[in-house]
């Protein structure tokens, strides 16, 4: 090949690289929402096809619902949407164009209220109403076509470098490893996106925001337990707890309170048992023993702790007074035991009190471990 028709060649791929760069997308254009709609009847024909959708009457009943009430507050009310829950065990769901939205089986288990349900599917449907899908598509095309050009024009370099490939390959190399950083980047700032979308439509409802920070801190504790990966420019979600970090701000921004047991439903019980023919009221936390004694002092006891849990009670604010033999926060007496008590357990009042104490903390400690949350 002489040198007139390589330089030809480079200039012509070139002009293309330049026609490429300058030509505005016409994706979004014809992408109307009638089109996004019947591409995402598409795609829910094929995942239809791969998994088996659960027909439970309870279980699609508790999910419509609460997936009806979060879209009748969405700002551009375009789509019907629906909702189907898939027979996977995966934590996981999704969206898809036009409104379709999947939950796994899976995902149900790991759910601990509707609070936290209503946080996920808030998140589906803000990818859905910002059509993040579309955009995706629409990202990769116009990447895959700069791909199809740019090729052409490293085709033209290797041809007229006279077999020094080496530095042509490189130039494909580095632009394929944009190509993937700049569509991963948008689906992080989707992610985010979604996020913040979820809790301004899920603060119009009835349904506490503060249950997709629950929901994504449990997951992020559990993401601690397994060895760290870095994915670099392969990450396509971002990482657990730097999501926790920015739900946590956003909820702070719209003054939306984070109190994981009131999310969770967390509460003091009285069990009631028989001990040498005489009926006992035991207070449990966590499934912690914290006290045994009369059934309406139990009660009592129960109901005291529940209020201050519900009040946000931190460890550090649960205090031993040992000279008034009393378990008190905030200075408010919770266990002040009895003679009575105290021979019902077989022990001294200091030490019963002392139990008392070291059970309560232990239970709560339990529960940011179980939540995965810190005490914060």
């Amino acid at each position: 090949m002489d040198k007139a028709v390589r330089l030809h060649i480079i200039r012509f791929a070139l002009a293309w690289v330049v026609v490429a760069m300058l030509a505005p997308s016409a994706a979004w254009a014809k992408m109307k929402i009638e089109n996004e709609i019947k591409k995402g009847q598409e795609a829910v024909v094929e995942v239809e096809k791969e998994s088996k959708v659960v027909t439970d009457p309870e279980l699609n009943k508790r999910v419509n619902t609460i997936g009806q009430a979060i879209a009748a507050v969405v700002d551009e009310k375009r789509f019907a949407y629906t909702f189907k829950i898939l027979d996977e065990k995966d934590v996981n769901a999704f969206s898809l164009p036009g409104g379709f939205i999947y939950v796994n089986k899976g995902l149900l288990d790991y759910v601990r209220s509707d609070d936290e349900l209503a946080g996920v599917l808030a998140h589906e449907i803000t990818h859905a109403a910002h059509h993040h899908m579309v955009q995706m598509i629409e990202e990769q095309g116009k990447m895959s076509k700069w791909m199809d050009v740019l090729n052409l024009a490293v085709i033209a370099v290797m041809m007229s470098s006279k077999g020094n490939t080496e530095g042509a390959f490189n130039v494909l190399t580095t632009l394929q490893l944009v190509q993937i950083a700049k569509v991963t980047g948008l689906g992080r700032k989707a992610e985010f996106d979604a996020d913040a979308g979820a809790i301004k439509y899920l603060k119009r409802t009835g349904y506490n925001p503060a249950g997709m920070y629950t929901f994504m801190a449990r997951l992020s504790n559990e993401a601690r337990l397994r060895p760290d990966v870095d994915y670099g420019i392969f990450q396509t979600h971002p990482i657990s707890a730097d999501r926790v970090a920015r739900i946590e701000g956003y909820l702070e921004e719209m003054n939306i309170p984070i109190n994981t047991r009131v999310v969770l439903n967390l509460k003091s019980t009285v069990k009631s048992v028989q001990q040498n023919g005489r009926e006992i009221g035991e207070v449990y936390y966590q499934d912690k023993l914290i006290y045994k004694t009369d059934p309406a002092t139990a009660a009592e006891v129960s109901d005291r702790i529940n209020r201050l849990l519900w009040a946000n009670l931190k460890t550090y604010e649960l205090k031993l007074d040992k000279a008034r033999n009393m378990v008190v926060a905030r200075n408010i007496p919770i266990i002040t035991p009895t003679p009575q008590d105290a021979a019902l357990n077989d022990t001294t009042i200091p030490d019963l009190t002392a139990r008392a104490y070291a059970g309560l903390r232990q239970a709560l400690y339990s529960e940011y471990v179980k939540n995965g949350l810190s005490q914060r």
